[in-house]
C-alpha cells in the first residue's frame, strides 16, 4: 500500500506541474526496492526528469545502471536520453551566447562540449529510432508534426508496427501516452526529422544493423511482466489497456491494489475466531450468546473444547484453523445451541405429566 501511494501521489503532484517533487518522490519509490521495481518506476522517472531540466542526472542514471539493467532495450530511456542530451546542448548553446540563465545541478555548463554532446545525441536517437521505429508516427500524430513525405510513406515507420510483440507495443504506446507534450518543442522538430532520413538511408542501403535490431526485437518482448502491468493499470487510462495480457481479464483486479506481487503478504487482514469455554458442560444461556456474538481476532484455538453448545462448531475450527469465514459460521452454530437448549428447558417433562394427569396452574413451571 505505501508504494501504490507514493505512486498516485507523484502523479497528483505531476499534474499539478510540480515535476521537481513527482522527480524526488521517484527517486524515492525506485529507492525503495531498486532490484524488483514492483511499480516499474523506471518507466516514468525519466520523464520527470526531462520536465524539471535535469537532464545531466537522467544522463548519469543511464550510464550507471545500463550494465546492470540495460536501460536502453526499454523504449522510454532509448527516446529520453537521447533528448536529455539534445536539451542539454541547447541549453548550453543558449547559456554560453547570453540568451538563456539556466543552470545544471551539477557540472559548469560552460565546461561542456556542445558539438560532442550534439553529435552523442544525434547517434542515440538513430539507435532509438532503429530498435523502436513504431514510436515515431504515433508521436508525430499526437504532437501535430507534418514531416517529410518520405518519413510520412516509408514503411519502415508505418508497417512495423504490426509485426510488435503485445508487450512491446505496450511500452511504446506508455511512452507517447506520457511524453508526447515534451516533444511538441520546436527545437526538435527540425533534429528529429534530420535523423529519421538519416535512418531511412541505413533502411534503403540493408544496413546489417537494421536487420540486427529487427531480431532482437523478435526475440525480445515476449511477455508482459507483472510490475509493468500494474503500472499501466494504476496509470489509469482506457489507451494504454488494449494492449494488456487477455490473461489479465481473469484475474480480479482491485483499484486500490491491482494485481499485488504473488509473494506480497497483506497485513491488514485478520482471522476471526471464536474462543471456546471449557469450564462447564452446560453453559448458560446468556454466557453462550455472548460467546456466540463476541469475537477475539486471531485469538489461538483450545486443542480440547468441551461443551455441547460449542462442540460442533471447535471441531470445525480445529479442521480449518485458517478460515477467514469460519468465525461467522461457528457464532450461528453456537447461537443455534443455545437457542435449542433454552427451548428444551422450557417444555415440560413427559413423567410428570404422565403421573399427574392434567397438570393446574401450580404445577406448571416457573418461567420467571
Amino acid at each position: 500500500p505505501f508504494f501504490i501511494l507514493l505512486f498516485k501521489h507523484l502523479g497528483f503532484v505531476g499534474q499539478r506541474a510540480c515535476y521537481r517533487t513527482a522527480l524526488e518522490l521517484c527517486k524515492r519509490l525506485l529507492s525503495l526496492d531498486p532490484d524488483n521495481d514492483p511499480l516499474c518506476t523506471t518507466l516514468m522517472i525519466d520523464f520527470y526528469a526531462i520536465k524539471s531540466q535535469e537532464y545531466e542526472w537522467l544522463i548519469d542514471l543511464f550510464n550507471f545502471c545500463e550494465s546492470k539493467k540495460n536501460l536502453s532495450q526499454l523504449p522510454n530511456f532509448a527516446y529520453s536520453v537521447a533528448l536529455a542530451s539534445q536539451l542539454l546542448s541547447i541549453e548550453a548553446t543558449n547559456v554560453k551566447l547570453g540568451k538563456s540563465k539556466w543552470k545544471p545541478s551539477e557540472n559548469n555548463i560552460t565546461e561542456i562540449n556542445v558539438k560532442e554532446l550534439s553529435a552523442k545525441s544525434d547517434k542515440q536517437l538513430q539507435y532509438a529510432l532503429l530498435m523502436f521505429p513504431s514510436i515515431l508516427r504515433p508521436l508525430m500524430d499526437k504532437c501535430s508534426i507534418q514531416g517529410d513525405t518520405r518519413i510520412s510513406n516509408h514503411f519502415y515507420f508505418n508497417n512495423l508496427r504490426s509485426s510488435n510483440s503485445r508487450a512491446l507495443d505496450l511500452l511504446c504506446e506508455l511512452y507517447v501516452w506520457r511524453t508526447h507534450h515534451v516533444w511538441k518543442d520546436p527545437r526538435l522538430f527540425g533534429w528529429l526529422e534530420k535523423n529519421a532520413l538519416a535512418v531511412l538511408d541505413l533502411v534503403d542501403a540493408n544496413d546489417p544493423l537494421v536487420h540486427d535490431y529487427e531480431e532482437k526485437r523478435k526475440r525480445r518482448y515476449q511477455g508482459t511482466p507483472r510490475n509493468i502491468i500494474r503500472h499501466v493499470l494504476l496509470a489509469d487510462s482506457k489507451e494504454l489497456t488494449i494492449n494488456l495480457p487477455p490473461e489479465v481479464s481473469k484475474e480480479p483486479i482491485l483499484n486500490y491494489d491491482p494485481l499485488p506481487p504473488l509473494d506480497s503478504v497483506n497485513i491488514y487482514t485478520h482471522t476471526r475466531e471464536i474462543t471456546p469455554s471449557s469450564n462447564e458442560n452446560r453453559q448458560g444461556l446468556l454466557s453462550m450468546l455472548a460467546n456466540s456474538i463476541l469475537f477475539d481476532l486471531n485469538a489461538p484455538v483450545a486443542n480440547n473444547v468441551a461443551g455441547p453448545a460449542v462442540e460442533g462448531a471447535a471441531a470445525r475450527n480445529q479442521l480449518n484453523p485458517n478460515n477467514v469465514g469460519a468465525g461467522l459460521q461457528q457464532s450461528v452454530n453456537a447461537l443455534l445451541d443455545a437457542m435449542r437448549a433454552l427451548l428444551s428447558d422450557a417444555r415440560p417433562r413427559e413423567d410428570e405429566g404422565a403421573e399427574g394427569g392434567d397438570e393446574s396452574e401450580d404445577d406448571l413451571p416457573d418461567m420467571e
